[in-house]
């Protein structure tokens, strides 16, 4: 934002540094996005994280930091696109990126991700970007483990990111020392009885478009 100053001898404008992104998850549903689904044992979930490009236009950064981290809970397995490429699609605008844009970890013993963006000063400064939206779709299988209680099956979503103008950071990834930022968690719950349901006709062919109530 910006911060005018008036005195009788001098008009005075401050463009302040503060800049403050933020994170939002959701679930795909048939092209809807939102917190809470239904699904079955077996079923394959769409999650979707989202962002904009900040304006970092002479903000003093020498470098800017910009890390998503994804923590699914133990009911699901973690896809990525297909079977066979387990990152990510992720865009920037209308840019999607490719591996030499960022870093991605899965870590199957905290079955999180982390994808960290590279050069992301460059997003911040080129109006081109500034103001675009950020995306990070995946799929991921709800399994055995799933809870069938109210509580649900949480997946959990931050978003950390340099805040401090004064301070050099050397890598796009922050680490011991570096000034950062976090946004609040998000979080999406998947419901599931744990039972799936295959619908078919007396003679064992899918029933198509059938909807019945159990």
């Amino acid at each position: 934002f910006m911060l005018m100053v008036v005195n009788q001898a001098t008009n005075l404008t401050i463009n302040t540094k503060e800049v403050v992104p933020s994170l939002d998850k959701n679930i795909v549903v048939e092209g809807n996005e939102q917190k809470y689904n239904e699904a079955s044992v077996g079923d394959e979930i769409t999650f979707k994280l989202s962002s904009t490009v900040p304006d970092l236009t002479d903000k003093g950064y020498n470098k800017y930091c910009f890390v998503m981290n994804d923590t699914l809970s133990e009911g699901f397995d973690y896809i990525g696109t297909s079977a066979t490429d387990n990152k990510p699609v992720i865009t920037v605008g209308s840019k999607t990126l490719t591996a030499g844009d960022y870093d991605f970890t899965f870590d199957s013993a905290t079955n999180s991700i982390e994808i960290v963006f590279k050069d992301f000063l460059d997003y911040g400064t080129d109006t081109d970007y500034i103001g675009e939206d950020i995306t990070v779709t995946y799929k991921a299988k709800l399994n055995e483990k799933a809870v069938t209680t109210d509580a649900g099956n949480p997946n959990t979503a931050g978003l950390t990111y340099s805040n401090d103008p004064s301070h050099t950071y050397t890598s796009d990834k922050p680490g011991n020392g570096d000034v950062t930022g976090k946004s609040p968690d998000i979080q999406t719950v998947t419901y599931t009885t744990g039972a799936k349901v295959k619908k078919i006709d007396k003679d064992g062919n899918p029933l198509v478009g059938a909807e019945f109530h159990v």
